[in-house]
């Protein structure tokens, strides 16, 4: 399966609240872009909801630098 339809199969497994389900799409969307934001914000979701607030932060930050077009140094500018 590509990445979106892994990272649509995670998102309807967490809003079947089915955890496991929704860690294992998401994490095989992220292998197979693992450039891809919006699987990486699933994933600090679900890690925060676990109570792994660490890697909930990593992923999270990995999330917002894939999402964001422009590198770290150049959003201060504006």
């Amino acid at each position: 399966l590509r990445a979106t339809q892994q990272y649509a199969l995670a998102m309807q497994a967490a809003r079947r609240r089915d955890w496991g389900g929704a860690e294992r799409e998401a994490a095989a969307a992220a292998r197979a872009a693992p450039g891809f934001g919006p699987v990486r914000w699933l994933q600090a979701q679900l890690h925060a909801r676990r109570g792994d607030v660490p890697q909930a932060i990593e992923l999270a930050t990995e999330a917002r630098r894939a999402s964001t077009p422009l590198p770290d140094d150049a959003e201060r500018v504006f």
